[in-house]
C-alpha cells in the first residue's frame, strides 16, 4: 500500500505502521516519502510517523526544518508537529502547535499533538471541544482529558459512557486521568469504580480500562 496510487491508502499503511516499531529500512523508506510524496497529507502523515526517530539527528533536523516552513502545506506541516510534540518545551515547537489549533482542517491533529506533549500548559484547549461537531476533533479532546489528567471534566467523560461510538476512548482516558495512587490495589478499586459508573464492562471494555492504568 505504500505504493498504492490512491494517496489515502499511502497515508494508511504509514500511519498503521508506525502504531510498530519501524525497522531501519522502513524508517528510512517512509523517511524518503516524507521528503518525496506528491501528495502533502502523505507527507504529513510520513513526518508524524517518524516520532520515534527524533534521536536521529538527520531526521529531527528535517522535522524542525519542515515545521518552520511557512511555504509548505498545512497538511504537511502538522505531521512534524505530533512528531516532535514531545518537545514542546521548546517554544518553536508549542508556538507552531498553537497556531495549527487555528485552523479547522488541521485541528483534530494540533489537539493530537497537544496531549501527545503531555504539557499541562495544554490543557485549556480540551474542555471547549468535548462537544464539538467535528467528530475528529471530539475524538481528540476525549483523549486530551485523559492523556492531560483534565480532572475537571471527569463528570464529562461519564456522558459518553452511554455513547457508542465515544465509549471506548471515554472509558480509557477516564481511567487515565481519575484520582488513583499508583499501587494494585489502589487500581483495582478504580477499575471496579468505572465498570459501576459505565453499568458494567464486556471484556473488550475490561481489556480497554486495563490497558489505560498499565499506561498510568
Amino acid at each position: 500500500f505504500l505504493d498504492s496510487p490512491v494517496p489515502e491508502y499511502r497515508s494508511g499503511a504509514v500511519s498503521t505502521l508506525s502504531q510498530h516499531e519501524l525497522s531501519p529500512k522502513l524508517r528510512a523508506r517512509i523517511f524518503g516519502m516524507a521528503r518525496k510524496d506528491e501528495d502533502a497529507s502523505v507527507r504529513g502523515a510520513c513526518w508524524a510517523a517518524l516520532d520515534d526517530s527524533v534521536d536521529d539527528k538527520d531526521i529531527q533536523s528535517a522535522l524542525m526544518a519542515k515545521l518552520t516552513d511557512v511555504k509548505a502545506p498545512l497538511e504537511e506541516r502538522i505531521g512534524p508537529a505530533i512528531a516532535l510534540a514531545p518537545f514542546s518545551e521548546d517554544p518553536v515547537v508549542a508556538a507552531s502547535i498553537e497556531e495549527f489549533y487555528k485552523h479547522p482542517e488541521v485541528r483534530a491533529r494540533a489537539l493530537m499533538a497537544m496531549w501527545r506533549s503531555r504539557n499541562p500548559d495544554f490543557q485549556r484547549f480540551f474542555p471547549q471541544h468535548l462537544d464539538d461537531p467535528d467528530e475528529d476533533v471530539k475524538t481528540q479532546a476525549i483523549m486530551g482529558v485523559g492523556w492531560l489528567s483534565i480532572r475537571s471534566q471527569l463528570s464529562r467523560l461519564q456522558e459518553f459512557f452511554n455513547d457508542e461510538e465515544f465509549r471506548d476512548i471515554a472509558l480509557y482516558s477516564y481511567a487515565l486521568a481519575a484520582p488513583a495512587e499508583l499501587n494494585a490495589p489502589s487500581l483495582r478499586k478504580l477499575a471496579d469504580r468505572i465498570s459501576k459508573l459505565a453499568g458494567g464492562l464486556s471484556e473488550e471494555d475490561e481489556d480497554t480500562v486495563l490497558q489505560a492504568l498499565d499506561s498510568r
